[in-house]
């Protein structure tokens, strides 16, 4: 079976996380994903520590297989005119410069439109490029979690406001990018014209509020730090077991909460046989009354048993699930057979392992190294028809 994106190019201007991961998951549906790099120095998160074996970055690694790489100097005008040459190639360009930055290059949408009109440009800022008041203004991913108001509602009450340990505001806007990319192709497909797709990190990450955004809207209410609970559905919680491991649980409806009463009845007939009769937990709305009441009561409840064993006893029919490290999610049975940690063959490093590609569709995967900086330039210069000569001149003047 070919792969998804067999056939359609892209050229890979960004750096960092957002827009690299975004061009891997296309490098991994079959893409061919060129990432254009400034000579010597390329994507800084190249010398990100630590480096895997004292050579290349761990960060880099992660995020920019199934790639190939090739050095441009654009303060050179003979790399932009190769650049251009490149673009005439190319379904898809994704930046995520500050907006000031690519009319500056020559690299803008509107260069890029008249050049290739079919191509697809994507642009991923913090705070988008149209519309917005202040689009230059630096953002990374932990303050777009402070101005997304995601911050606000993790971590426990009194205590310091946290950041997700994950960095779901460059992620969101990763698969935002990548959902835009596809539809302007589909619509590309209809009216021979690509589109600029512009991604606001700040603006997926409202979404990211979902719920919690929307209850605000609607009631004016914001929830604080909820920790592991849930602001309008109980019981969600975190519950630490007898062994000191603990168990996250979201018995969010009427059916999910009754199963749960009538098992606890079952498997504790003296101490609990009239729990699912219980007044003060008989509806969703008694339960969000006695939150705090029935989570401490489940808390006592479930320090009776292991993790794994409360895992054992209800995981398989009940939203129960134990809290894995991540060297623990990394064997979660799923996990392992649905190739989500695959082994590539680096040419230095050898084989490690990589994050896979959660897009599954019956496709054959091919996990291949993150690409030296500048290791396909001349590969790729021979593929738009350079000579020796013409290729040996652009290394010369440093214009690749």
């Amino acid at each position: 079976m070919t792969k998804p994106l067999e056939g359609i190019r892209v050229l890979d201007l960004t750096q960092v996380l957002a827009g690299p991961f975004c061009c891997r998951i296309m490098g991994d549906m079959g893409a061919d994903v060129i990432k254009v790099e400034q000579p010597g120095t390329g994507d800084p998160s190249r010398n990100f520590p630590p480096k895997y074996k004292d050579l290349e970055s761990y960060y880099f690694l992660g995020l920019n297989g199934n790639k190939r790489s090739i050095t441009l100097n654009f303060r050179e005008d003979s790399a932009k005119e190769t650049f251009y040459d490149l673009v005439k190639t190319a379904d898809v360009m994704v930046e995520n410069y500050r907006p000031s930055v690519p009319p500056r290059l020559g690299i803008d949408y509107d260069t890029i439109h008249k050049i290739n009109p079919k191509m697809v440009y994507c642009s991923i800022s913090g705070f988008g490029h149209e519309g917005a008041p202040d689009p230059n203004r630096p953002a990374f991913d932990t303050t777009i979690q402070a101005s997304g108001g995601v911050m606000s509602v993790i971590g426990q009450p009194g205590q310091p406001p946290s950041t997700m340990g994950s960095p779901v505001g460059d992620l969101a806007g990763a698969y935002a990018a990548l959902s835009g990319i596809l539809a302007a192709l589909v619509d590309r497909e209809r009216n021979g014209e690509g589109r600029h797709v512009d991604i606001s990190l700040l603006d997926t990450m409202l979404t990211l509020q979902a719920y919690i955004g929307q209850y605000y809207l609607l009631f004016g209410s914001e929830p604080g730090p909820l920790g592991s609970t849930h602001p309008t559905n109980v019981p969600v919680a975190a519950l630490e077991c007898k062994d000191g491991r603990w168990v996250q649980i979201q018995f969010a409806n009427q059916p999910l909460y009754m199963q749960l009463a009538n098992k606890l009845a079952e498997m504790y007939p003296d101490e609990y046989q009239d729990l699912p009769n219980d007044p003060r937990f008989a509806t969703p709305g008694d339960r969000l009354k006695h939150k705090a009441e029935i989570i401490e009561f489940l808390g006592g409840v479930f320090s009776k048993k292991t993790a794994d064993e409360w895992d054992s006893e209800l995981g398989n029919q009940m939203p129960i699930a134990r809290i894995n490290t991540i060297a623990e999610s990394f064997e979660f049975p799923s996990v392992v057979s649905r190739n989500m940690t695959p082994t590539v063959q680096h040419p230095t490093l050898g084989e490690y392992r990589v994050i896979g590609n959660p897009l599954k569709m019956g496709q054959e995967e091919e996990y291949r190294p993150a690409p030296g900086l500048g290791q396909h330039t001349d590969e790729l210069l021979s593929e738009l028809g350079y000579d020796g000569a013409k290729v040996q001149a652009l290394k010369d003047s440093g214009a690749v």
